[in-house]
């Protein structure tokens, strides 16, 4: 068996065929393209845009004082009669932080002594170690433990013997200043009459006063400290309380109660430190209201008494003042005075302004509008648009009065 072999070559100038895109695709994506830029442009010019016109004429401002009450009761609630509904919501927050020790005191010893005390009077007069004993000189004392000095008696020949007793003292405050101290002490704590017949004299003089001054914790460190964790946890806290509230409802600040007495000290007051540190936890509990109804049946009610002709512009709720008259979180009522102030402009016919300006530029509408009689101003706010075009449909277009800016 044989076996017959070829051998092959390529041909000269043989090329593959690759496929190519067809010119018509291009045109069918240009054309598709070109659709997707007409449908933007018509939505985008037509659908879409709206505008709203707000018309600011001459005003002025109108008020009117009521009487409101705030109940958490919602059976009493009368919103005819001013009564209106509210909640009271709670939270609370905590902080810790370190603070400064900047308080001076010596922390020395006392200087010490023996005094005695004289009573002329007839009762016995106690004193105890909270009780001052004032030397000429200024220097403060104290016994060192309560005792009862006697009441005078008559001995047997009829004189009037003093009570007297021997106590030892101690300076109030440590240091050198309160040695070498004698003579007489008052006792404070009694009226003048009495303290010419009840008081006491140092024996000898006082000793043993040293000086060694530190830095300790003063009342003016720990009320700074609490003042900085208030100021710090108010923020967090209002922002707690509206959240719990609601978007719909409002809290004034009036009507919140805080309780900051929860306190925490790593060092108490007077001792030894360098830093310290202090937690606080904040309560607090608030009313919450609907505000925008309250303004709302305010503007109605003040509204009603308008004369013919006159209107509330449409965009301005006004202002409400508000005093805080009685506050009850038990009974969960809260009484306000409120001045209620709107701004009121000459009725103008909108519905034919809207219609005059139907597919005008802004430029146009503009000097259509400033040229109505009481008219001070407008302001145009577009959405969706891409141009300064108001739409041609009136569904598109909101027209109000405003007050000025």
């Amino acid at each position: 068996m044989s076996f017959a072999t070829q051998s092959f070559r390529p041909q000269r100038n043989y090329r593959l065929a690759v496929a190519r895109p067809k010119k018509h695709h291009w045109l069918w994506r240009g054309v598709f393209l070109l659709t997707i830029l007409i449908l933007f442009f018509i939505l985008f010019t037509y659908v879409l845009p709206s505008a709203r016109v707000t018309i600011v004429t001459e005003t002025e401002n109108i008020s009117q004082d009521f009487e409101i009450q705030l109940t958490t009761d919602n059976t009493k609630v009368n919103e005819e009669n001013n009564i209106f509904a509210a909640v009271i919501v709670a939270t609370e927050e905590t902080k810790e932080s370190e603070f400064k020790a900047t308080g001076s005191k010596n922390m020395g010893k006392s200087a010490t002594g023996q005094a005695i005390f004289f009573n002329k009077t007839g009762n016995p007069q106690p004193i105890t170690p909270d009780m001052d004993l004032v030397s000429d000189q200024g220097s403060v004392f104290k016994v060192a433990e309560p005792v009862n000095v006697p009441g005078a008696r008559v001995d047997d020949q009829g004189q009037v013997v003093s009570g007297e007793i021997i106590v030892a003292i101690s300076s109030k405050e440590a240091g050198t200043k309160a040695n070498n101290i004698s003579g007489r002490v008052n006792i404070s704590a009694l009226a003048l009459d009495r303290q010419e017949k009840i008081y006491g004299s140092i024996q000898n003089t006082t000793s043993g006063g040293t000086d060694k001054n530190e830095t300790v914790v003063s009342q003016e460190d720990l009320d700074q400290a609490k003042a900085k964790l208030l100021k710090d946890l108010e923020t967090p806290v209002k922002e707690s309380l509206n959240k719990k509230a609601g978007a719909e409802m409002i809290i004034s600040d009036q009507l919140i109660q805080f309780d900051s007495s929860e306190t925490n000290t790593s060092v108490a007051i007077d001792n030894p430190a360098d830093n310290f540190k202090m937690a606080l936890k904040l309560k607090a509990q608030a009313f919450a209201y609907d505000n925008k109804n309250l303004r709302q049946n305010l503007k109605t009610k003040i509204a009603q008494k308008l004369k013919p002709g006159q209107t509330i512009a449409e965009t301005e709720f006004g202002s409400l003042e508000l005093t805080v008259q009685d506050v009850d979180f038990s009974f969960g009522t809260v009484k306000l005075a409120v001045k209620a102030t709107f701004p009121v402009a000459e009725n103008i016919d909108l519905k034919t302004i809207k219609a005059n300006i139907l597919g005008k530029s802004e430029v146009e509408a503009r000097r259509y509008i400033l040229s109505l009689p009481k008219v001070k101003d407008v302001r145009f706010d577009f959405s969706m648009s891409l141009n300064s075009k108001l739409p041609e449909k009136e569904d598109k277009i909101i027209i109000e009065l405003g007050q000025g800016i």
